[in-house]
């Protein structure tokens, strides 16, 4: 929002920015505990229409927020050029896309793991 705000970006275009960021982590992050074990993109592969459905709702809503005149002035925000969401979108991500890579690089033993509790 800051940084929108020193490129000299209305407000409402850099509420919508931040919002759009915002949502797409938060989706992001649906996504990534959908398995501890597995990578987002692998378990993104395994059916979970719940999930989906969320994704598919949030994303619809997001939009609407951002485009439909009503919406976008009752919430004050306006809508985004596509390079604009774009990159929101790509920042919302990368914000929490991180911890899929982490949890490769630490692979905590499972509660019920025979290594749980073993001594070194």
């Amino acid at each position: 929002y800051a940084v929108a705000r020193m490129g000299s970006l209305p407000e409402p275009a850099a509420r919508g920015l931040a919002f759009t960021a915002l949502v797409m982590g938060n989706l992001t992050l649906i996504q990534l505990s959908r398995s501890f074990s597995q990578s987002m993109l692998r378990s993104m592969r395994v059916p979970n229409r719940p999930a989906w459905a969320v994704t598919l709702v949030a994303g619809a809503m997001l939009v609407a927020a951002l485009y439909a005149p009503g919406l976008s002035t009752f919430f004050g925000l306006t809508g985004l050029h596509v390079a604009h969401f774009g990159l929101a979108a790509l920042v919302g991500i990368v914000s929490v896309a991180w911890i899929d890579v982490a949890k490769r690089l630490v692979r905590a033993p499972h509660p019920r793991s025979p290594e749980v509790g073993r001594a070194s």
